[in-house]
């Protein structure tokens, strides 16, 4: 176990099942028209991505400067989610 976190394979696991989560939601949001629309996935998969790549970088000693960024990222997807929530464009379930 403790390799899987030193070598940052434990982050990419849970990107594959990030992966197979959005490719499930759009799945049945295509096939019964219910549930999050696809456009509205994308801020809240990005920063939860950026997020998890800033913890991959910090595990496996990655210059801090590289985890800053991924972490820069992940506010920004974060923010310009928000702000999206925050007019009412990704506020409801369809």
């Amino acid at each position: 176990m403790e390799s899987l976190f030193a070598t940052g394979r434990v982050i990419d696991a849970i990107l594959v099942l990030m992966t197979l989560e959005v490719v499930a939601l759009v799945f049945w949001h295509r096939l019964t028209g219910r549930g999050i629309a696809p456009r509205h996935l994308l801020g809240v998969i990005a920063a939860g991505v950026a997020l998890m790549v800033a913890l991959r970088s910090a595990l496996t000693g990655a210059p801090w400067t590289v985890t800053a960024l991924w972490l820069s990222l992940g506010l920004i997807a974060h923010l310009v989610d928000l702000a999206l929530r925050w007019r009412g464009g990704h506020s409801r379930l369809r």
